[in-house]
């Protein structure tokens, strides 16, 4: 974890002193519930652990892109669903 993320999530002390149950809060909130990866756990935990993981490497956004051009390009050119706006965010359409 960067010093960057803990920081705005709330930790001051020491990065080497960082407990690993703060650093897990910190990884569960950021890379998995704010992104909207626990809804997808609901329906595939493999899928939901492998965008957690891509969202701690290279952002969560980065990990929800993936999974949109992803079912975008299984989408029988838009036939099953409306292609989805591929903008990283996973969850419930916002209008």
């Amino acid at each position: 974890m960067t010093e960057r993320v803990a920081r705005a999530n709330g930790y001051a002390g020491d990065m080497r002193l960082l407990p690993r149950e703060t650093a897990a809060r910190i990884y569960l909130n950021v890379y998995y519930v704010a992104p909207g990866f626990d809804h997808i756990g609901a329906f595939s935990m493999p899928l939901a652990e492998l965008l957690f993981d891509t969202g701690i490497n290279m952002g969560p956004e980065t990990a929800g892109t993936f999974l949109q051009r992803a079912l975008n390009l299984l989408n029988a050119g838009a036939s099953l669903y409306p292609d989805l706006t591929v903008d990283g965010a996973c969850g419930p359409k916002r209008r």
